[in-house]
C-alpha cells in the first residue's frame, strides 16, 4: 500500500496478479491482468508467422516508432497485450515486440503459441512472460528452425500438464528448461528432432519428483538430438 499524506489517495498493488486497484476521491479503479490469447487462427501476428525473425516482450505498454502495423492479442480484447511490428532492414521480415504493463500474462492454453515460426531466431524479454498459470505447452516452439537460444530460466512450468512437440524441430537450440510438475502426463515427440545441429545441446533440470519423469521426456529425442538432464533444483 502506498498512503500519501494530507490527500485521499490510496493505491493498492498486487504485482503477481498485474491488478492495480486505485481510490481517489471515493472513485476504484481496476486495471485488469495483461492475458495474452491463445492462437486460435491464424490472424494477428500469426499470419506472419514464416516472416518473423524476432519477437520481444515487454512489460509496458508504449509506442513503437516505424511500426508498420499494431494488434490487439490480449485474451479479453481489452488492449492490455499489444504487439507491435517493425519491419527489418530487408524489408521483408520483421520483429514483433509484444507489451503488457507489468507483464505480459500467458494464456492458460498457450499451445501453438510460436508453431511453426521458422525464421525466428531470438525471442527476448521472456522474463516479463509469466507462465505460472500455463496447463498446456504442446506444440509451443514447433518447427522454430531458427530459433538459437531461449532465456527459460523464468519458465514457470508448475502447472502445465501438457508437453508434447514442444520443442520439436527446433534444430539449432541451445536452452534449459526446468520440469517442475510431476503431473504432466503428455509428452510424446517433445524433443524429436530438437537440438540436432553442431553446438547445440538442451539441457532438462529436475526436482526429486520429477527425476523419472523427465528421463521419460528425454527418451522423446531423436537419435543425433542433443538433449540432457540437467541439475536436480529445489
Amino acid at each position: 500500500y502506498f498512503i500519501m499524506p494530507g490527500s485521499d489517495v490510496i493505491i493498492k498493488a498486487e504485482w503477481t496478479k498485474v491488478n492495480i486497484s486505485k481510490s481517489m476521491d471515493g472513485e476504484i479503479y481496476t486495471v485488469p491482468p495483461s492475458i495474452m490469447k491463445s492462437r486460435s487462427s491464424d490472424q494477428e501476428i500469426w499470419k506472419y508467422k514464416s516472416s518473423i525473425t524476432k519477437i520481444i516482450f515487454e512489460n509496458e505498454i508504449h509506442d513503437i516508432e516505424s511500426e508498420v502495423a499494431s494488434f490487439d492479442i490480449s485474451e479479453a480484447k481489452n488492449e492490455t497485450v499489444i504487439a507491435h511490428m517493425v519491419l527489418n532492414d530487408d524489408n521483408k521480415t520483421y520483429t514483433v515486440y509484444i507489451q503488457g504493463n507489468g507483464k505480459v500474462i500467458a494464456n492458460q492454453n498457450s499451445s501453438y503459441l510460436f508453431y511453426s515460426f521458422s525464421k525466428l531466431t531470438s525471442i527476448e524479454g521472456l522474463e516479463y512472460f509469466d507462465t505460472s498459470q500455463v496447463t498446456s505447452m504442446s506444440n509451443m516452439f514447433y518447427g522454430c528452425s531458427g530459433l538459437t537460444s531461449l532465456d527459460l530460466s523464468n519458465f514457470d512450468t508448475s502447472k502445465v500438464t501438457t508437453m508434447n512437440s514442444i520443442f520439436h524441430g527446433c534444430r539449432s537450440l541451445t536452452t534449459t528448461i526446468t520440469i517442475s510438475n510431476p503431473n504432466i502426463t503428455s509428452y510424446g515427440s517433445m524433443f524429436s528432432s530438437a537440438a540436432t545441429n553442431d553446438s547445440t545441446l538442451i539441457k532438462v533440470n529436475y526436482t526429486t519428483e520429477t527425476s523419472e519423469l523427465v528421463d521419460q521426456m528425454i527418451a522423446t529425442k531423436s537419435s543425433n538430438s542433443s538433449v540432457v538432464k540437467g541439475e536436480l533444483v529445489s
